[in-house]
This record gives structure tokens, C-alpha cells and sequence, in this order.
């Protein structure tokens, strides 16, 4: 309802979520309400490519599909045993969290050679004594730790092997 909409302050917000995925006509309605009032920035929820799609063209900045995502995490933690998303930085590029394998412990970085070896980078080191944001490449790996990791998605999942 364009009324209720626009007594409810929307004039003065930096950004807005419509979040009503199941209900296209719902999202989109809202979604040319809150643009029309004014809204820079709008973020829409879908539940599939086509209502996203629908959504950007009638003026959402950018499109979530939170169901889909989820079921991809779960997906690849399935797949990675042990190893853990922590955020996906693009398309094809993530940052993991893996603990130490036994062929690693008691080597340092610069002998395993993660970009050499794997083609990833170990961006941190977390242990008994919290995370290490700049590990030492000298310094043994430990049974207990584990080695946060940016690189392509390819790469992590050739390594989850």
C-alpha cells in the first residue's frame, strides 16, 4: 500500500530490502513504491533467476537469492569434508578455513608452498592462540591449527581432494 508505505518514513533511508521473494507482484509493487519515493538503494530477495532478472528491470540495485546460495554452501561443505566457507569474494573466487592435514604438520608455509603447490594463498593462521592475520612462512604448522585460504573455487575444491 503506497500510503502506508509513505508514512512510514521511507523518504530519509539510504537503502531498503524487499524481501518478499514469494510474492512478485508484492516485491514489485514495493520495489517501484520505494523507488519512486526516492530510495538510492534497494536490495531485492528472489527465489529464482527470472524474478531476480524481473526485479533489476523495474529498478532494484542489486538481487539476492539467499536460498540458492545456502543450498550451494551446503552443498560444497557436503563435498568438503572438513573444510569450511567463509565467504565468497566473486563468482569464482572464496575464502576457506581447513585444518591442518597430517602432511603439513611440522612444515612451514615456505616448504609446503600453498601457491606453488595448490594455487591458493594462506591469508591466516588460527590456533590455541587465535587467528594469526600474518602468519609466519618459517614457523611449523601445528596439529591443532587451522589455515584460512583465498584462491579460485577450483583450486580450493582440487585441494579439498
Amino acid at each position: 500500500d503506497k500510503e502506508m508505505m509513505n508514512n512510514i518514513g521511507l523518504e530519509g533511508m539510504d537503502a531498503v530490502v524487499i524481501a518478499t521473494a514469494e510474492h512478485l507482484d508484492a516485491s514489485v509493487m514495493a520495489l517501484m513504491i520505494v523507488k519512486e519515493i526516492g530510495v538510492p538503494y534497494v536490495l531485492a530477495k528472489a527465489d529464482g533467476t527470472l524474478k531476480g532478472e524481473i526485479l533489476k528491470r523495474v529498478g532494484a540495485d542489486e538481487i539476492v537469492y539467499p536460498e540458492e546460495e545456502m543450498g550451494a554452501r551446503i552443498a560444497n561443505n557436503l563435498l568438503g569434508g572438513s573444510m569450511t566457507d567463509l565467504f565468497d569474494l566473486s563468482v569464482d573466487t572464496s575464502i576457506v578455513k581447513v585444518p591442518a592435514r597430517k602432511e603439513w604438520i611440522n612444515k612451514s608455509l615456505a616448504d609446503i608452498n600453498f601457491r606453488g603447490k595448490y594455487n591458493v594463498n594462506v591469508i591466516a593462521i588460527e590456533g590455541e592462540g587465535g587467528v594469526d592475520g600474518a602468519p609466519d612462512p618459517t614457523k611449523p604448522i601445528k596439529d591443532e591449527e587451522s589455515l584460512v585460504l583465498i584462491g579460485k573455487k577450483d583450486d580450493l575444491v582440487k585441494l579439498r581432494k
